[in-house]
């Protein structure tokens, strides 16, 4: 096993043995199943809120514009804070949905196109 310490970039190699008292070999086994579990929970977690805040973050964005979907944003957002990755990134589609419509509808019909084109192009998902 080893382990490091992020901050300073060290890193040790641990041997775990079963002396008398210790925790026996399924225990210790066990024990290397739940971290290899908590590691891959950990990592679907860290996702979820990964994509939370990349909705959040959007939001206060297109906000600063007075854009209505985003208050309904902050209202779900408040009401579904355990929300899985994709609930979050299909909250986040549909306000860059509601940003390009409003967007489409400030511009004539040959602009149109034209913007589109640039917001799948350039704008971040």
């Amino acid at each position: 096993m080893s382990a490091a310490d992020r901050s300073s970039g060290k890193e040790k190699c641990l041997t775990v043995t079963n002396d008398k008292g210790r925790l026996s070999a399924e225990e210790i086994e066990r024990l290397a199943n739940e971290a290899v579990k908590y590691r891959a929970e950990l990592g679907c977690l860290k996702e979820n809120i990964s994509a939370k805040n990349r909705l959040e973050s959007y939001a206060w964005f297109i906000m600063q514009d007075g854009e209505k979907k985003c208050s309904e944003v902050f209202d779900w957002l408040d009401r579904n804070q355990a929300a899985e990755k994709a609930e979050f990134e299909y909250q986040r589609e549909a306000l860059e949905k509601a940003v390009v419509q409003k967007l489409c509808a400030a511009v004539d019909a040959t602009e149109q196109d034209l913007l589109r084109a640039f917001m799948i192009n350039h704008c971040p998902s």
